[in-house]
């Protein structure tokens, strides 16, 4: 089997736990130093620049920070005296997640949860984040634009930031997509790079032009007009009686008779639109009920979107990260061969799970908004159930292909029963662990090196697998590849 044509890395969100995945990227890290020697290559340079071994870099919410830095330190845009690397991401987390979350009453406190339904604010003030992101951009303006048109020939990596956008109440994704060398120019002869924000749309824009068809620009039918109207409506004298009135019909929208390629059609790129990175995260990171929307603003528009947290649709992006490179490449590229799920290798890194069985009786109890948020269980309910998806779809599709095949996916990720926890909870260890396994907020020095603990513990175990990935897909022993990525490395070209 051939090397993969493509290389995707994704992180999960999870608040705090973000420090996670971090701390695991050490090891991803350390095995790509070890492969690079085995294969006889030039030593690698410290810190590793991961981006240049990864086509794209997806992340949701906390995901997003990890995302955002390594591609950041991949275009040479951190702030100065920020070298980037694995261990400048833990220590990002560990210094500053009580700036992000400052230390006060669990969510689950009753005094906490009479105050905020009071106040009608979020658990936390964005400012904090807001903060953070400028204190490691540099300069803090720095926009999609800036990643996408990277003047520096080794910045190869694109950036997707995984968002819901309230006004559309659709999914949606900012991207900074770079064109690797295989990709056709434009006809000016520039690279195919581009930037902007995916969207789903649901439904036509008000106004929006009508396309002959009986359509309104985006591929959407009116019922009622054209051809699929006909169908739905029948005209007087057809002999078929109308299923539906006409006239309630008349402004209902659908989808009615649209082809797959028409389908399609409803993921739409606003190219013209570019926006501030760390607005960009504050977007996929804005859990609700924890902090509250983000307002974003293109740059030079004077127009507010709102979004919140992308782990509403998509807390594990990885499958978002491979469509944004097979849409770019086949826009660019319209006669070319589509990209193929089998043809990436995909690394997904979760921020740790717990899972917490509720009794029928507790579960039957959440019938209200107000019982949902009280028990704290609504984010948790919201976002856990999309990397389970995700990863079991993926870990069946490559499993499919044998054993070739299934060395091109991996998944590395911690579950915890939230009952076992408060039965390990027993030493000054073992309870500061638990409480940072049971809220993603817990900014305690404790928990945080409890946490980090952990985190290394089990990337000592996933530590062959990361080996192994970065032998068979980052540095793999088949000829044939392009070469280029990085100074002394490897390349999925």
């Amino acid at each position: 089997m051939p090397p993969p044509r493509r290389a995707v890395l994704a992180v999960d969100g999870g608040g705090l736990h973000g420090l996670v995945p971090s701390v695991w990227l050490a090891g991803l890290e350390r095995a790509l130093r070890a492969v690079a020697r085995e294969r006889g290559l030039p030593p690698l340079p410290e810190p590793v620049c991961i981006g240049q071994y990864f086509d794209v870099i997806a992340g949701t919410s906390t995901g997003g920070i990890v995302a955002a830095f390594l591609v950041l330190q991949s275009a040479g845009l951190l702030a100065a005296g920020e070298r980037g690397g694995a261990a400048e991401l833990v220590d990002l987390y560990e210094r500053r997640a009580a700036d992000i979350f400052p230390s006060g009453s669990s969510a689950l406190s009753p005094l906490w949860f009479l105050w905020e339904l009071l106040r009608d604010q979020g658990k936390y003030s964005a400012e904090g984040l807001q903060r953070v992101l400028e204190g490691v951009l540099d300069p803090p303006g720095c926009a999609l634009s800036d990643l996408a048109l990277c003047p520096d020939p080794r910045h190869r990596c694109s950036l997707l930031l995984w968002t819901y956008d309230l006004a559309r109440r659709s999914p949606a994704g900012f991207y900074a997509y770079r064109a690797p060398p295989s990709v056709p120019a434009r006809p000016d002869g520039s690279p195919a790079h581009r930037f902007g924000l995916i969207t789903y749309e649901q439904l036509p824009e008000e106004g929006g032009p009508a396309d002959d068809d009986g359509t309104d620009g985006d591929g959407f039918v009116r019922v009622g007009e054209g051809d699929a109207g006909a169908q739905a409506a029948p005209a007087a004298g057809s002999g078929c009686p109308p299923r539906w009135d006409p006239e309630l019909l008349q402004k209902l929208e659908t989808n009615f008779g649209i082809s797959a390629a028409g389908l399609e059609s409803r993921v739409r790129r606003s190219e013209a639109s570019d926006f501030r990175v760390a607005d960009c995260v504050l977007a996929s990171s804005a859990a609700p009920t924890v902090l509250p929307p983000a307002r974003v603003r293109a740059v030079g528009s004077d127009k507010d979107t709102v979004f919140c947290d992308g782990g509403i649709s998509a807390d594990s992006p990885a499958l978002e990260a491979f469509s944004l490179l097979r849409d770019s490449e086949a826009e660019a590229d319209p006669g070319g061969r589509p990209l193929e799920l089998g043809e990436c290798a995909i690394l997904s890194l979760g921020t740790t799970a717990v899972v917490d069985p509720l009794p029928a009786q507790a579960a039957a109890g959440l019938k209200s908004p107000l019982a949902w948020v009280r028990s704290g269980d609504l984010v948790d309910t919201l976002v856990n159930a999309n990397p389970e998806v995700v990863h079991g779809y993926l870990e069946r599709f490559f499993a499919s292909g044998g054993p070739a095949l299934r060395g091109r996916y991996l998944r590395v990720q911690v579950t915890a029963d939230r009952h076992r926890l408060a039965a390990f909870a027993t030493g000054s260890e073992g309870a500061a662990l638990a409480r940072a396994l049971a809220d993603f907020d817990r900014s305690g020095e404790e928990e945080m090196r409890a946490l980090r603990t952990m985190a290394e513990m089990v990337g000592e175990l996933y530590y062959p697998r990361f080996l192994q990935f970065v032998r068979d897909n980052i540095f793999p022993e088949e000829p044939g590849r392009e070469t280029g990525r990085a100074e002394g490395g490897g390349t999925l070209k």
